[in-house]
């Protein structure tokens, strides 16, 4: 657990919580903790890491998905700042820009979180008082926010799309171009990361249907693959910039309805709800432009099922 600005490490306690129990992590030495048990890799799907730290360093609290640690070892660097006495003034957000250029993710982070919590301020259009420090630590910490989402898979997409929404509201209004100019603070600085961001939601998504599929949730996996499905029709481009093609979430979603009944008459569930699962499943499966093998081999089998 290193020092912000010497990355000396220092002492302190760390605990995490998830939705379903929550440790104190081991010391092992000075400034390094592991996982007591397996509480970090169980799947769980956000892991809160509740640092204390003694004064005159600042105490934070840091979300990561669980998916960075389940079935891995993972080693992991987290920062703190010192809080008491600190100044936030244009020198100390300026100072702070030297964490972009090394790529210390979380020590951005660290850095202007601590500053964005003791002087930020509205970025509201009609609010009178916006300045260029306003504007200048809104975008620094949303910039912050935005590399610890993409880059090391922390829970901060959405306060960083917020912060860059706001931010590009209060740009477009006109109101205040003359501060982002001396800021240096382009349309483009304001739009590019929020593409970033919007691929992130589809990614975390379709990660989530092959997770629920591989535990057997074959109802949730085929909702969240429709779900998926809805999500492509309104802005196909975010998916086809991943890779993701409607024919492949078609096919998640038949199958997953296919698996689905197949569960639902095992468990001796009513004739007409399984029915109406593989009336689902056969729906999705013939939307597929593209079929291969396997999908006409499930859509015979769904065929022949409903005749039965």
């Amino acid at each position: 657990m290193p020092e912000l600005d010497t990355l000396k490490p220092i002492d302190v306690r760390i605990r995490i919580t998830t939705d379903e129990d929550s440790e104190e992590m081991v010391r092992k030495k000075l400034g390094l903790y592991e996982f007591k048990s397996t509480l970090g890799s169980n799947g769980a799907e956000i892991i809160d890491f509740l640092i204390e730290a003694q004064s005159p360093f600042s105490s934070r609290t840091i979300r990561v998905k669980g998916s960075e640690f389940k079935g891995k070892r993972k080693s992991v660097t987290f920062s703190v700042g010192k809080g008491q006495g600190t100044e936030f003034t244009y020198k100390y957000l300026n100072n702070g820009l030297k964490y972009f250029d090394l790529n210390r993710f979380d020590s951005a982070l660290a850095y202007y979180e601590l500053a964005y919590e003791n002087k930020g301020q509205s970025l509201d259009p009609n609010a009178a008082n916006i300045n260029m420090f306003a504007v200048q630590l809104g975008f620094n910490y949303a910039k912050a926010l935005h590399n610890t989402c993409i880059n090391l898979n922390y829970d901060t997409c959405d306060l960083s799309a917020k912060l860059f929404k706001q931010l590009l509201v209060l740009f477009d209004s006109g109101n205040h171009r003359k501060v982002f100019e001396v800021a240096r603070i382009s349309r483009e600085n304001l739009t590019a990361p929020q593409n970033d961001l919007a691929m992130i939601g589809p990614i975390i998504k379709y990660s989530k249907i092959s997770k629920l599929y591989s535990e057997g949730k074959y109802n949730a996996s085929a909702a969240l693959a429709s779900e998926a499905l809805e999500d492509y029709e309104t802005n196909p481009e975010v998916f086809q910039k991943i890779g993701l093609t409607k024919d492949r979430l078609l096919q998640d979603a038949g199958v997953s309805s296919l698996k689905a009944a197949e569960k639902a008459k095992a468990e001796a569930a009513p004739s007409d709800q399984i029915q109406s699962i593989l009336e689902n499943a056969r729906e999705y499966l013939k939307d597929i432009k593209t079929p291969d093998k396997t999908t006409k081999s499930n859509l015979a089998i769904i065929n022949q099922k409903l005749m039965q």
